[in-house]
């Protein structure tokens, strides 16, 4: 602790990671528990009160983690390296985590990019999500292109709305669409 900072560090084979700022260990995951009960009041989530406002920075950088994940029998992989990165402000309600993982594995499929961006303010959280998928050759084809997948969701006072893209973009059975979504979170009279 230096004054009103505090750094917490991890370092490993697979893993560096720092969080420093203001915060108190014990409060660092109700910040994301809080925002949720804010935007979505219908999921019924109690918010958590510590008394403490965080206001930190998160940067992590994951390697090879083959190691890891066969000794805890995690289905995931991560064969680059990869980055987490964001802040959380309490106090003005503000959260955002960025993720790049490069050439994961996951239950044995293989992934070139999985990106993960979420932030918040007063008016919603937003997420964003793209994964790109190796390209495939066909037989008797010189043609290959990998698929992206996107989604871009939203949730603001109960509403939630998805987006979902994808496309390969292949001159000869080029592949894409696009699925929007808009619901309403509700709660009946038995609290469900």
């Amino acid at each position: 602790r230096d004054g009103d900072q505090r750094l917490m560090m991890l370092n490993s084979d697979f893993i560096k990671c720092s969080i420093i700022g203001d915060f108190e260990y014990t409060a660092i995951l109700n910040s994301f528990y809080n925002i949720a009960a804010t935007h979505a009041p219908s999921l019924n989530l109690k918010k958590r009160t510590t008394g403490y406002k965080n206001n930190y920075i998160v940067n992590c950088e994951l390697y090879d983690s083959r190691f890891i994940s066969h000794l805890l029998d995690l289905p995931a992989v991560i064969n680059k390296p990869s980055s987490i990165q964001g802040t959380c402000h309490d106090e003005k309600g503000i959260i955002s985590l960025n993720g790049k993982f490069n050439d994961i594995t996951i239950n044995k499929s293989k992934y070139n990019t999985f990106e993960i961006n979420t932030k918040s303010d007063n008016e919603r959280i937003t997420l964003n999500a793209l994964v790109s998928l190796p390209a495939k050759k066909r037989k008797n084809s010189n043609e290959s292109s990998e698929m992206k997948i996107m989604m871009n969701s939203s949730v603001s006072r109960d509403t939630i709305k998805n987006s979902f893209l994808w496309h390969n973009n292949k001159e000869k059975r080029n592949t894409k669409g696009r699925l929007r979504l808009e619901a309403m979170l509700t709660r009946d009279t038995c609290g469900i």
